[in-house]
């Protein structure tokens, strides 16, 4: 029997990834209709409470605490990211989402989401950002098996890349969202092993580090110090495939605030 499986899925891949910007665009529209939140530096948003949230400005991560006093950062979420679904979906959640800096969101109530994930295209949605985060989460414990070069320039490049997919930035120059600790956190290193590679980094000239403002990456150089790893999977990306986030191709545009 003739297998006619290989000269199908081109197009099959095709339909999924267009059903899946169709999707993304569907729910993201349903949040722009939601009223706005917001929460200062270290606060909580209401998410795994009553709210699913879309975020518009800002950063915030998802934390764990293990041990009773040892924390995880599990996961760093920009604008355009969501958060909450697992409360919404299955009751519970194995995290904690917590504002890095002043957050500005889109939120909505448990009860809205349930009845809106019941349309096909938002489901679809919802699954893109779903396999969004795993594969953010694949990367990052990935990240972790690296020696601390590694991983501190993995963190630094990932965080330029996304910002610059996202048209935040035009030049390797930034803001860290994140304090000197949640960044060893992040990166599963104690705060004096990040401190002490980062001013390594710093002194061979790799970039500059100005209390948090990160400065003239040598992002060429700092690639080659990174094996390759899990990509950051965006189905929503680009027309006709499910597409790695982080290309190298990705348009470059004004720098500015971090929001959407």
């Amino acid at each position: 029997m003739r297998c006619t499986f290989r000269a199908r899925l081109p197009l099959q891949v095709s339909g999924i990834a267009e059903e899946m910007r169709t999707g993304d665009a569907a729910l993201r529209a349903a949040f722009a209709r939601q009223p706005r939140g917001t929460a200062a530096p270290g606060e909580a948003p209401p998410v795994n409470v009553t709210s699913v949230i879309l975020i518009e400005r800002g950063v915030a991560y998802r934390s764990h605490t293990v041990a009773g006093e040892r924390r995880v950062i599990l996961d760093l979420l920009l604008p355009g990211d969501f958060a909450g679904f697992e409360h919404a979906l299955v009751g519970q959640a194995n995290a904690q989402l917590v504002a890095a800096e002043a957050l500005t969101y889109r939120a909505m109530t448990v009860e809205q989401f349930n009845k809106l994930s019941k349309k096909r295209a938002v489901w679809i949605g919802i699954t893109a950002a779903l396999i969004e985060e795993r594969s953010r989460i694949d990367r990052l414990a990935a990240i972790h098996r690296l020696e601390a070069r590694e991983r501190i320039a993995a963190f630094l490049l990932d965080l330029y890349d996304r910002l610059r997919h996202l048209g935040l930035i035009s030049q390797p120059r930034f803001n860290l969202p994140l304090t000197q600790g949640n960044v060893a956190d992040y990166l599963g290193m104690t705060p004096e092993h990040f401190n002490r590679t980062l001013a390594d980094l710093r002194d061979s000239g790799l970039v500059e580090v100005d209390r948090r403002v990160i400065a003239n990456m040598q992002v060429k150089h700092l690639r080659s110090i990174v094996p390759p790893l899990p990509p950051v999977l965006k189905g929503n990306s680009f027309p006709g495939r499910i597409s790695a986030q982080n290309s190298p191709a990705a348009p470059i545009t004004n720098g500015r605030s971090f929001a959407r």
